[in-house]
């Protein structure tokens, strides 16, 4: 079965993302993860999904990869890797920069 879903950037809260995807009639969402809270703080949005009969596909997890700072650069990598531990079928990323100016 294929399901119209609506991906969600980091303006929309990740809960309200959902409750808005299953009141709008959409089988499916793709949330945000904020870095700095962590995917972990996207277990409540899963579980009201869940409740909704709404899936979510996968998250936009965007984190620097390549960072020139090596503390940051793990940190950034340890992110998506929990973001990959939510057991979505899709975690989406990006490269990143080695540019001073350009990375976060």
């Amino acid at each position: 079965m294929v399901r119209l879903g609506l991906a969600y950037s980091g303006w929309l809260p990740p809960l309200e993302a959902v409750e808005r995807t299953a009141r709008l009639g959409f089988g499916a969402a793709v949330l945000w993860v904020d870095l700095a809270a962590g995917a972990e703080a996207l277990r409540p949005a899963l579980a009201r999904a869940g409740e909704l009969g709404a899936e979510v596909l996968g998250v936009n997890c965007y984190a620097n990869l390549v960072h020139p700072d090596a503390e940051r650069r793990a940190w950034n990598v340890a992110r998506v890797r929990e973001a990959m531990g939510l057991g979505l079928p899709w975690v989406n990323t990006m490269a990143g920069t080695r540019g001073t100016g350009l990375s976060f």
